[in-house]
């Protein structure tokens, strides 16, 4: 069912709002804005541009093969905004689209969010996915009032990996064949951070979240 703002409550109708329209400019020509159905070319682009590197951890390449399916998938993630569950943003780097990153669902009863993210070859090794992912995770723990927020990778996915362990999650275990890819299983690795370890580290860096992460209207 479909979240109508103006019957839900408060703080339903904050997310939805906060969700359809999130955007952020994050310094060095980096930004990030909820996915729109104009974007679906653009997106293709890049996703064709890249999609034998893609290939080697995204099990969905074959599923986009035109700017009609990557339009698909952009209004299957604005519904799961609209539906108060999730969304995504592209990422910009310099005007031009880079990557997509995003919550695949959001557990409201129990207050855990689940991240994904993928970027450009040629984008890769400047922190750009590291500095979007905190974005992301300071909106949904300071504006969502979220509890807990997971990314599971790929075991063998190294760069990957690397996100979480720099934002101060913590790893949780090894979840076996969990994810059948193209031609075998892999196994993720999980990681998590929660809500109180992420408040004691904005209380040493409270300059992080003003002015670019969040935004007054936000909360």
């Amino acid at each position: 069912m479909t979240a109508d703002p103006a019957s839900a409550n408060p703080q339903e109708a904050l997310s939805v709002s906060s969700m359809l329209t999130f955007s952020r400019r994050l310094g060095d020509g980096i930004s990030l804005k909820t996915l729109e159905e104009e974007d679906a070319d653009a997106l293709f682009a890049v996703v064709d541009a890249n999609r034998g590197y893609l290939r080697h951890w995204l099990p969905w390449l074959d599923e986009i093969r035109s700017p009609a399916d990557e339009l698909t998938f952009i209004q299957s993630t604005r519904k799961l905004a609209a539906d108060n569950r999730g969304f995504s943003v592209v990422i910009r780097v310099g005007g031009e689209f880079a990557g997509v990153a995003g919550y695949h669902t959001v557990d409201w009863p129990n207050r855990s969010a689940i991240m994904g993210y993928w970027l450009a070859e040629s984008q890769q090794g400047r922190g750009i996915m590291t500095r979007s992912c905190q974005a992301l995770i300071d909106f949904a723990f300071a504006a969502l009032n979220v509890n807990r927020v997971a990314i599971a990778c790929a075991v063998e996915n190294l760069r990957s990996r690397a996100i979480p362990r720099r934002l101060g999650f913590q790893r949780e275990g090894i979840s076996r064949d969990a994810e059948w890819l193209y031609t075998r299983f892999v196994d993720h690795a999980i990681y998590s951070l929660l809500q109180r370890e992420w408040q004691a580290e904005i209380l040493a860096n409270p300059q992080r979240l003003l002015p670019v992460n969040l935004r007054i209207a936000d909360v």
